[in-house]
């Protein structure tokens, strides 16, 4: 015979064998548990308890890829790490602001305790941070190929790491040269684990067998050949991430869609946590806090809880979207598991601890009742409950009261009346209050409890306001560089070269690589100084370190086109001040410092200016006379930064032209690239990927021409800007598959992004007008700023001629020959919207429109010598017709630039195109 009993609120069902003969009864349902009482042996059988937990919606955090997760010792942050090379802490899952610390290129494993925060990280380390600060504290260990797991014990002095070179090493936190290195495994780790009495180590291998490490005599004391072997992790059917019982009684191996217990000392095999409607392999397994629940993430995105004494599954919770977890863990007081997996996602279970302690106080209760009734004949089988129902019911009106005298009753939380006994409830016997709550039906074997009243809410404290949270100011940065923590990185990549640095066991060295090898040829350095910032110009390369307690901060310089012998100078800074910030342009080169001062030297080395910034420098940039500085103005809130910008003119006539207006950025975004155009415009980037540029010619405001996000194919890649065009209007930048940066090696490749301008409504025909029209041109105040250069490039002409720019008759030729070029390029300042505008007519005319011999000047862009010539234009209307002067407009427009034939042909049909939508566009263009 069988009896089914079922918790109907979770629909979980159980069969047990019993005979016919023996007496069954119910000592205790609710909505958690069941419990049910054999007479003859009394012994309980418990269904359940049924966990109410709560699923989470799931979080955006890292890029696609392998992730990990842990919660600190007091369970205040949620830490996760993943493939795109950052650790993020999390307050909560709604932080929509967590900080963010970035390891390396790929970080596979995350573990936290004592205010240590240790990682594995692609280059074959393991690092350590500092918690929760995340500043670096030096690399743990090394090994010959990457580190899949690392793992605290109980203590938090020591770290476990397994990794592919087939080695575990067990390392002491305060002095990672003690370590001990376990051998044996014969493939890589997969995941290792201490003993809660740090005896032992645990660990997995894709040999397919996992191991128990005595630590200190450094040998194997148990080995199970359980698991499928693979080759390599990323081969691996499970990443059987093991856990220990808290209290080290019970080692949890996840086993295909099992979890097997081994006990400690004895290591056998002592149960097996399974369920029927588990299909997919189990991937990771962690313990409760107490030590009676284990959860299990599968491959497939099943999240499971057991009851582990009874070994029944009271928890199934599916993914939303069905993604491998990848890592799990339980928070130290046992109400949550968080969880992470293979899209870089995180999620939350919550609930978890308070069912399982509401449980496990039921099943106390219960068995004390049993016995007791067991004893009186079970006179009265709801006894025992009758007081906890009335002890309900009085706390709940107490809570009615407290909210009565609430302050503001507005701000708290609604009172649902209905979860409280009115008077004809509460005059109601006892009895009747337990026919409601079970439901008894003599002579069957089915038992369903009614569903139980909801308890009564606690009094809702009192809110309390918070306003905006001030956002933590990003720190100074080289615009084209990468992390300073990596290894191997880039120190600044720009339209003149690239800068690498190698900071290894092999070399500590910078390379430095020109993209034209006729401005200098490649070298290489010895990086002696541990210089972290570099810049590059048609001159120089700039470096620079930070101090420490011995050495001063310096400013190196290597003049490399410097006509004399001497190539090179070195400035220390003041004690104390340290460089946060540095470029170059044409003769001079500046310094931003942490005492809030930009100093500017001299090519030669001479300081010329020095003056104070209204906060912490962020960034600099250098083009020609040009220096364009970003600092913090205040502080930011919300997530906002607070940056403001100067840009300064240091030519012959100094001036400021921005006075320390805001830098727009993007929502919650920080500041991830600055510079100029190839043209000498200023541009920043922002870290959602919005390119703006400054825009002279209306007040000196901001436009975003491209938002590169736009062309990602995933939400984890990214765009790397290291240069702007305006003509052509292109970006040039690196493509970053699942990361931020790119890797030195190999060679990342450079793609051009053309400029795309937020318009409205861009697939219809008025968006494809604006859209057409978003050509940026040089404004009058471009002309003024690029004045100097041209003149000083003319001077250069002469002098190269071998004539004497300063001869009677020469004086002023260089500037003559600028503002000549300027006015015979002047098509570059004018755009086609301006001389459209109101030229447009509608009517109703369908026959050929011919204006012929326009005269065109222009200059050929091979030689820079004239071209004169004629253009002819015809076009077929198509219900809409221009102004006949406009069309020699257009023609002025595209010629007065450097051009070449064919192109000014193409330039003058498109453009009446797009204006027209005519049937039929002819252009001839004569010219010699």
């Amino acid at each position: 015979m069988y009896v089914i009993i079922s918790a109907r609120e979770t629909g979980i069902e159980k069969r047990f064998a019993a005979n016919n003969e023996l007496d069954k009864n119910i000592l205790h349902m609710s909505e958690h548990s069941i419990a049910l009482q054999h007479r003859n042996n009394s012994k309980e059988v418990q269904v359940g308890p049924a966990m109410p937990c709560e699923r989470k919606p799931m979080r955006y955090g890292h890029s696609e890829g392998h992730t990990d997760v842990c919660f600190d010792e007091h369970g205040k942050y949620i830490v996760t790490c993943g493939s795109d090379g950052d650790v993020r802490i999390w307050e909560s899952l709604d932080d929509d602001d967590p900080k963010s610390i970035n390891v390396g290129e790929k970080a596979y494993s995350v573990a936290l305790r004592g205010g240590k925060l240790v990682t594995a990280v692609s280059n074959n380390t393991v690092q350590i941070h500092t918690f929760p600060d995340g500043d670096p504290d030096g690399i743990l260990t090394r090994f010959t190929t990457n580190a899949n797991h690392v793992a605290f014990n109980s203590s938090g002095t020591r770290v476990a790491a397994g990794s592919s070179d087939f080695m575990i090493k067990v390392i002491e936190v305060t002095d990672s040269s003690q370590q001990k290195t376990l051998r044996g495994h014969d493939a890589p780790v997969l995941s290792v684990t201490f003993d809660p009495w740090d005896e032992y180590v645990a660990s997995s291998s894709c040999d397919g067998s996992v191991a128990v490490w005595s630590i200190d005599e450094q040998t194997q004391v148990a080995n199970w050949t359980v698991l499928q072997k693979s080759s390599d992790v990323s081969n691996a059917k499970s990443l059987c991430r093991l856990a220990w019982q808290g209290s080290g009684k019970l080692l949890a191996v996840p086993v295909d869609t099992t979890v097997q217990l081994y006990e400690r000392d004895s290591w056998t095999h002592v149960g097996t946590l399974s369920d029927d409607l588990l299909t997919q392999v189990i991937n990771v397994v962690v313990w409760s806090p107490c030590g009676k629940f284990l959860a299990a993430g599968t491959i497939g995105g099943t999240l499971s809880v057991w009851d582990v004494e009874a070994k029944l599954c009271i928890e199934r919770q599916k993914h939303e979207r069905g993604y491998t977890v990848s890592g799990m863990a339980w928070h130290p007081a046992g109400g949550q598991i968080a969880y992470t997996d293979t899209e870089g996602c995180l999620g939350l279970l919550d609930g978890v601890c308070a069912s399982s302690s509401s449980s496990s106080s039921t099943t106390t209760k219960s068995s004390t009742a049993a016995e007791s009734k067991e004893q009186n004949g079970y006179d009265d089988l709801f006894d025992e409950d009758d007081g906890g129902l009335l002890d309900e019911c009085r706390s709940v009106s107490a809570a009615e009261d407290d909210d009565d005298d609430d302050p503001m009753p507005s701000a708290r939380k609604p009172r649902n009346r209905g979860n409280v006994l009115d008077d004809d409830e509460n005059s109601r016997d006892t009895g009747s209050v337990k026919a409601d709550h079970f439901a008894l039906d003599d002579g069957e074997s089915d038992v369903f409890p009614a569903p139980a009243p909801p308890a009564a809410a606690a009094a809702a404290p009192r809110p309390v306001y918070e306003g905006p949270m001030p956002t933590a100011p990003q720190g100074a940065f080289q615009p084209g560089s990468t992390p300073a923590h990596l290894m191997h990185r880039f120190m600044v990549w720009n339209s003149v070269g690239i800068v690498r640095s190698y900071n290894d066991e092999q070399d500590n060295a910078i390379d430095v690589e020109f993209h034209d090898t006729a401005v200098h040829h490649a070298m290489h350095l010895t990086n002696t100084l541990e210089h972290s910032m570099a810049d590059l110009s048609q001159e120089a390369v700039l470096l620079a370190c930070e101090g420490t307690d011995e050495l001063a901060s310096k400013l190196q310089c290597l003049h490399f086109s410097s006509w004399d012998t001497s190539k090179e100078w070195i400035v220390d800074l003041p004690k104390g001040e340290d460089v946060r910030a540095m470029c170059s342009g044409r003769g001079w080169a500046a310094a931003a410092t942490s005492a809030t001062l930009v100093r500017l030297f001299s090519i030669g080395g001479v300081q010329r200016e020095i003056f104070s910034l209204p906060g912490p420098v962020v960034c600099m940039s250098g083009h020609g006379d040009q220096l364009l500085i970003v600092y913090h103005r205040g502080t930011g809130f919300d997530g906002d930064q607070a940056l403001g910008v100067q840009l300064l003119q240091l030519g012959p006539k100094r001036k400021q032209i921005l006075q320390g207006e805001a830098l727009p950025l993007s929502r919650k975004a920080h500041l991830s690239w600055l510079g100029f155009s190839a043209e000498g415009t200023p541009c920043a980037v922002d870290s959602e990927g919005v390119v703006r540029m400054l825009n002279r010619s209306l007040g000196n405001t901001w436009t975003p021409v491209c938002d590169t996000r736009e062309s990602c194919k995933s939400r984890s890649d990214h765009y790397w800007v290291i240069g702007v065009q305006e003509n052509p209007q292109q970006l040039r930048c690196i493509p970053c598959k699942g990361s931020v940066f790119p890797p030195t090696l190999p060679r990342p490749a450079v793609a051009v992004l053309p400029f795309r301008l937020p318009f409205c409504q861009t697939s219809t025909e008025k968006g494809q007008m604006e859209s057409w029209k978003e050509e940026r041109t040089r404004s009058l105040e471009d002309n003024e700023m690029s004045l100097p250069s041209i003149v000083a490039a003319y001077t250069s002409i002469l002098s190269g001629l071998g004539e004497d720019p300063q001869r009677q008759g020469l004086l002023k030729t260089p500037y003559r020959a600028a503002t000549a070029m300027q006015y015979f390029t002047k098509g570059y300042q004018e755009k086609i919207v301006d001389v459209l505008n109101d030229a447009i007519f509608d009517e109703d005319h369908d026959e050929m429109v011919i204006v012929k011999d326009i005269d065109m000047f222009s200059m050929c862009e091979h030689h820079l010598v004239p071209i004169f010539g004629r253009v002819h234009i015809g076009y077929l209307p198509n219900k809409r017709v221009l102004g006949l002067s406009k069309l020699a407009r257009i023609v002025e427009i595209y010629s007065r630039r450097l051009q070449v034939q064919e192109r000014l042909t193409k330039q003058i049909a498109v453009a009446i195109t797009e204006a027209l939508r005519p049937a039929g566009v002819g252009v001839v263009v004569e010219a010699t």
